[in-house]
């Protein structure tokens, strides 16, 4: 429901994206953490970012590029 409430709100052009800064490799270990389990369970080998990755500050809405990497990584998965 969620994403259908997404797509109305980008096609009327109401979405607000937040122009915040964040740490990519920190989001991308948080997700990798979410879900290795998911990967275990399959048989899947999962990389992520190794061990003390240096944090890589972009700016953006962390909130939507994590909803974003958890769809494909969890569809890579599938």
């Amino acid at each position: 429901i969620n994403d259908i409430l997404d797509l109305s709100r980008l096609q009327a052009g109401r979405m607000t994206i937040a122009a915040d800064p964040f740490d990519l490799a920190a989001l991308m270990r948080g997700v990798g953490m979410l879900l290795a389990p998911l990967a275990e369970g399959k048989a899947v080998t999962f990389r992520n970012l190794p061990p003390g990755h240096p944090p890589v500050w972009v700016t953006g809405d962390a909130g939507r590029v994590r909803q974003v990497l958890v769809n494909l990584v969890g569809n890579a998965i599938k």
